[in-house]
């Protein structure tokens, strides 16, 4: 049987930028925890954090309903097997190898720098970890340095669990993405009314927790996989539109400076998911893109962004340690340039090589559990 192929240009750059955006912030990190004149405590670069993740979960949403209402449409049903058998070869490989790394390597050697937060609460975190629950350590025990990144991870498989089982049984699919955004923004709201409300307890943890959960983030690319898939032109006319388009694009510039300003930390990511699905939407379907991200190098870039992602701390640590060898710190235009080009060079060899020798052979499996083929390896077979 002909598969259908899905693919949808620019996503690849998308989640480059998305990947780079976080490196950005820890790179900033990691000069403040070595002592080095930094940009840690500025707050639009602790933004950038943020920007980067909001738009992994917003491009996750979309992709992965745009997907299931493809495989609903083509042969009436979703497979839930087949769907977590295809999450399972996209995610645990990598995920599962930064977790054996973090907790059975780094413990072996002492002097290896920021690893403190590994032995604290060793066994919690690590069946916490082990059970895709990365964010509930974060926010319960101190943080694990080389590990901190997979709590997103950890919240977009929690997502997985019951968005294929609500597309796959809902008729009022739309009332429900709407719902599912009000709920766990309201419950957002109600977390930061009992931290500021003097109530005697300290619910600090539990606001962090929810903080993380960006359920609502995904469902609104949830929501725009919808008005893509169901063809709303209404709405598409207007995210199409130029001016939409430059909004979205360089708004989350000056929307960044006004949340700081008016000290709305807690709403900015609502305003960065709404304005990354406008760029989904136009990236992947408007012929009549302002910006064109679909070229060779963020392509490739973008197919190990995973990588990028989760092997970061790592390649920032070698980096650091090779940098302050040489580089005198009184000279922080120079350390800067070498430290950030190469924690970027040893980044993206550290994800190239994990691409092709880890995650690339449980990828190409993934096919035999979809009777629709995506992404790259779509883009392949056309």
């Amino acid at each position: 049987m002909n598969k259908k192929q899905i693919f949808f240009p620019g996503l690849n750059g998308l989640r480059f930028f998305a990947a780079l955006f976080v490196l950005i912030t820890h790179l900033e990190l990691f000069k403040y925890l070595n002592g080095f004149p930094n940009n840690w405590s500025n707050p639009v670069i602790l933004s950038f954090g943020s920007i980067g993740v909001d738009l992994f979960f917003v491009l996750s949403g979309f992709l992965i309903t745009y997907l299931l209402l493809t495989e609903k449409d083509a042969i009436e049903e979703i497979s839930l097997r087949q769907f977590y058998i295809r999450r399972i070869l996209r995610i645990w490989p990598l995920y599962f190898f930064i977790v054996f790394l973090t907790f059975l390597i780094i413990p072996l050697f002492p002097l290896f720098p920021f690893s403190q937060g590994v032995k604290n609460n060793y066994f919690e975190k690590l069946a916490l970890y082990t059970f895709m629950l990365p964010n509930v350590a974060l926010a319960f025990f101190p943080g694990i340095s080389y590990a901190t990144m997979a709590w997103s991870v950890g919240v977009e498989e929690q997502f997985y669990l019951f968005w294929p089982l609500l597309i796959k049984t809902t008729k009022k699919l739309v009332f429900v993405m709407l719902g599912v955004i009000s709920f766990f923004s309201a419950l957002k709201l109600l977390m930061f009314f009992l931290i500021h409300w003097q109530t005697g307890k300290d619910y600090t943890k539990w606001k962090d927790l929810v903080v993380m959960t960006r359920i609502e983030c995904m469902a609104l690319g949830g929501l725009g996989a919808y008005m893509l898939f169901y063809k709303k032109h209404a709405w598409l006319k207007i995210i199409y539109s130029p001016l939409c388009q430059w909004i979205c694009f360089f708004g989350f510039i000056p929307a960044t400076f006004i949340l700081i300003w008016l000290k709305l930390d807690d709403v900015k990511h609502w305003v960065y998911s709404l304005l990354f699905l406008g760029i989904i939407l136009n990236v992947a379907s408007n012929p009549k893109v302002v910006i064109n991200l679909e070229t060779p190098l963020l392509n490739r870039l973008g197919k190990i962004s995973y990588g990028i992602y989760m092997y970061q701390y790592f390649s920032i640590v070698i980096s650091i340690s090779i940098v302050k060898q040489f580089i005198s710190p009184g000279n922080m235009l120079l350390f800067n340039i070498i430290y950030y080009g190469l924690s970027f060079i040893i980044t993206i060899l550290i994800s190239q090589l994990s691409y092709s020798f880890l995650e690339l052979r449980f990828i190409k499996m993934k096919p035999r559990f979809s009777s629709i083929v995506s992404g790259d390896l779509a883009k392949s077979a056309i």
